[in-house]
């Protein structure tokens, strides 16, 4: 992984501006005790993806019973000719999965402007790639206008013999922005993926504020459907323009992992979560949100041009009860039994409970993992997180970075590419890191 140890002071005022905004969010839209500390009531939200829309499962509201999911989205039915990734290959190394890719990593950055459903003002994002090339020198990208990113290189000519490359997408947590989880964006860029993220405007560290849009609930994943029209629609001179395969996953961290399963076909439980707000609150306006637009949720935000998902430490699910077992696409969710932000009891155990019959679908949940594992916040050095993902009592971040690019690009491959090289890592006869546990759907 680069070393960003060196991140600009500027970026730690931004982050603690954040977590200033974001925690006192979460105090009060919760109604509980800033004493208290509690992970129940005290979600800590940082620039890299904390998650204001963790609530408390202890509600009015029933849970879904585990139902199946993913079964009808067959391994490898989207494969075509042309694909970065090899034929199937039993003899392929692991390394080739837990390693950096044979191409290096070129950067840029445009942006988007699109009018939402539900509003009459149109919304600008900005939007920032990664992808393949081979270029080995130029000028390193600056992430965010603010952090150094060496041996990424600024404006580098795409690997455009490839062929259509397959699309990843990205979506940041609560307060972050497109690049927080560069260890995960860049790895994919260099096995030959276009990946491309966007930051959610008004939910970024620049523009967070304490009162918090609620439509955001709703913009989140109609961001990541106007960003893959935005793919599709890029101008002839622009250097990607044609580069992106009709092959397409998306991922997400936290309030990025919500907009991951509403992307995917999450059902949204208008009615359950209406009468839960009768007396009860939801952070970040989630109450007024689906309130205010009860026919936008109840459509809900499927994209059916995304073929896999990869939530991670996901948030908000209780908006979803019982409706994640909608999801039908192949789905590799990532949780921490440490998480202290996104628990395992409110969000990960109970998004996995929807997903678990489907047979193509896995889980894995890391026994020492925080909230802030799955993101870039412990290797900069900026001293947050560490009660939730960076401290000595968890996993090192480092090994935890190795082991999910490994799991995402051996999933990936697969139900994208068609490619059964990382069967191994899959079924669990390889597996990656002690501190990871497997749970293979539909057993």
């Amino acid at each position: 992984m680069l070393d960003r140890r060196s991140a600009l002071p500027t970026l730690l005022a931004a982050l603690t501006l954040t977590l200033t905004l974001t925690l006192t969010l979460t105090l009060t839209a919760c109604g509980s005790d800033p004493a208290s500390g509690t992970a129940d009531t005290a979600a800590v939200s940082d620039a890299f993806g904390g998650d204001d829309v963790a609530v408390d499962a202890q509600d009015d509201v029933a849970l879904a019973d585990t139902a199946a999911a993913g079964d009808t989205a067959a391994a490898g039915d989207t494969a075509a000719a042309g694909d970065t990734a090899a034929a199937a290959d039993t003899t392929t190394p692991v390394s080739d999965f837990t390693s950096p890719g044979p191409y290096g990593v070129g950067y840029l950055s445009d942006s988007l402007t699109y009018t939402p459903a539900g509003d009459a003002e149109p919304r600008t994002l900005r939007v920032v790639y990664w992808y393949p090339t081979r270029d080995t020198d130029g000028d390193d990208a600056l992430y965010a206008g603010l952090l150094a990113a060496p041996g990424v290189f600024a404006g580098a000519a795409p690997a455009d013999d490839l062929g259509p490359l397959p699309v990843l997408l990205f979506s940041h947590g609560n307060g972050g922005f497109a690049e927080q989880s560069f260890f995960f964006t860049e790895f994919f860029a260099s096995h030959g993926f276009l990946v491309a993220a966007v930051d959610h405007t008004t939910n970024t560290f620049f523009d967070i504020q304490q009162d918090s849009d609620p439509r955001i609930f709703r913009w989140r994943p109609q961001d990541i459907t106007a960003l893959l029209d935005h793919i599709a629609d890029l101008p002839a001179g622009h250097a990607l323009a044609g580069l992106a395969s009709d092959r397409v996953a998306l991922s997400g961290h936290s309030f990025g992992g919500y907009t991951t399963l509403a992307i995917g076909g999450a059902d949204f439980a208008v009615d359950l979560v209406l009468a839960y707000c009768q007396t009860e609150s939801l952070p970040l306006g989630a109450c007024d949100s689906v309130d205010d637009e009860q026919a936008l949720y109840r459509a809900g935000f499927l994209d059916d041009r995304v073929a896999a998902l990869v939530p991670m430490s996901p948030g908000a699910v209780i908006l979803f009860t019982g409706g994640v077992d909608d999801v039908t696409v192949p789905t590799l969710l990532f949780t921490g039994s440490k998480d202290a932000t996104t628990p395992n009891a409110t969000e990960g155990d109970l998004a996995w409970n929807a997903l678990a019959a489907g047979a193509n679908n896995r889980r894995v949940d890391f026994a020492t993992a925080g909230h802030f594992t799955f993101s870039d916040a412990c290797g900069l050095g900026l001293g947050v997180a560490e009660d939730d993902g960076c401290g000595a009592a968890f996993v090192d971040p480092d090994a935890a970075h190795v082991a999910i690019d490994a799991y995402a690009l051996a999933f990936l491959r697969l139900h994208l590419l068609g490619d059964t090289a990382g069967a191994s890592i899959l079924d669990g006869t390889t597996p990656l890191e002690d501190d990871a546990t497997l749970i293979i759907g539909g057993e």
